[in-house]
């Protein structure tokens, strides 16, 4: 069970400066990494509606399961723009399949596996640990998730990437909990919206579970689906707690990615434009109100989509010492309030390399 007051909230940055705009990240994007999809010999396709998916399915390029998750993303009630297909082919390991289907398609933000096996999850959520970019959602149906005691849940104890990794129990191993709920989460620009606490699916039936065991699950940091939303049809359903392994709101950790993301592509491109009027940033009290200016301009961006609460942002240049004279760089801290759990995080950001003089 995630305890709230061990989080780590501490977002660290480093902008190594270089002469080229940096990309404007995206989080919206769900990869489903299928076993059993052939995609036509492609690593990975993406998809642009369930038509498009059908016509895949009928060509053979997409195996039954994969179009049925597929068909299930875009039948949510916020549709994925685009939904990716990643294909694992025969002899490799999944954690070997996830790293070549995120080179495919490096767009992908959040992920998906078809295989529901203990080892499976924890190969590609090490994996994710690893490469620390991507959220991982996961899919198991495991008596240890509801069962016996507490500490016995194989995959709340042994996922090495807690904040990266999201589980879902549920007791039909063809329903797609994960990739409904991935979507639901993700289908956002977080440029404009924060998503916020409330999530719910559609067309994911309710898991076979008693009270006592929901109660278990949900204590374990995992994620169930029961409870009948208060409006719609009656195959739209809650989804409980929407946290990752360690009890962090899923949407705390995309404020964090978005934030460092967005911090990092703000001063790349202040970079590029002084470099076209011939200037750079100066380790001075000039360079660091460039710097200053980029970032609460960020933090009220935040603010305005909701990520961070109003009035509780702050962000300070660090006194510049001799040592980072010599090490050409500007140090930088600040907090925010989290607006969905109402915690702060902290984060260091550092500006520094041969660009800095």
């Amino acid at each position: 069970m995630g305890n709230p007051n061990t989080h780590n909230d501490t977002v660290a940055v480093t902008v190594t400066l270089a002469t080229v705009t940096a990309s404007n990240r995206g989080f919206d994007v769900v990869m489903l990494i299928s076993s059993d999809s052939t995609l036509n010999s492609a690593r990975t396709v993406a998809y642009a509606s369930a038509a498009e998916v059908a016509t895949a399915l009928a060509a053979g390029y997409l195996s039954s399961a994969a179009a049925a998750a597929a068909t299930l993303a875009f039948n949510q009630p916020r549709p994925p723009a685009t939904f990716v297909v990643g294909r694992k082919a025969g002899g490799e390991t999944w954690a070997d399949a996830y790293g070549l289907c995120v080179v495919s398609y490096p767009g992908a933000y959040g992920v998906c596996i078809q295989s529901r096996t203990d080892a499976d999850i924890l190969a590609v959520a090490a994996a994710i640990h690893t490469e620390g970019e991507r959220l991982g959602f996961f899919q198991a149906n495991n008596s240890d998730l509801y069962g016996g005691a507490l500490a016995s849940s194989t995959l709340a104890n042994l996922i090495n990437a807690p904040k990266r990794c999201v589980a879902y129990y549920h007791s039909t191993d063809t329903e797609y909990l994960d990739v409904a709920h991935s979507v639901d989460r993700l289908a956002y620009s977080l440029d404009e919206l924060s998503p916020g606490w409330n999530s719910g699916v559609a067309s994911v039936a309710a898991n076979s579970v008693t009270l006592t065991q929901t109660q278990k699950v949900q204590l374990r940091d995992t994620n169930n689906v029961n409870v009948m939303l208060p409006f719609g049809t009656t195959t739209n359903r809650w989804v409980g707690k929407g946290v990752t392994i360690d009890g962090t709101p899923i949407e705390e950790v995309t404020t964090g990615d978005w934030f460092k993301a967005r911090a990092s592509e703000r001063i790349a491109d202040r970079q590029v434009a002084l470099a076209a009027e011939g200037k750079k940033i100066p380790v001075s009290s000039v360079g660091q109100a460039i710097v200053l200016a980029e970032l609460e301009g960020l933090l009220a961006q935040g603010v305005t989509a909701g990520h961070f609460v109003a009035g509780q942002t702050t962000v300070t240049a660090e006194a510049i010492t001799s040592a980072d004279t010599a090490a050409n760089r500007l140090r930088f801290t600040g907090s925010a309030q989290v607006a969905v759990s109402a915690r702060v995080f902290s984060f260091s950001f550092t500006v520094s390399e041969s660009e800095v003089v």
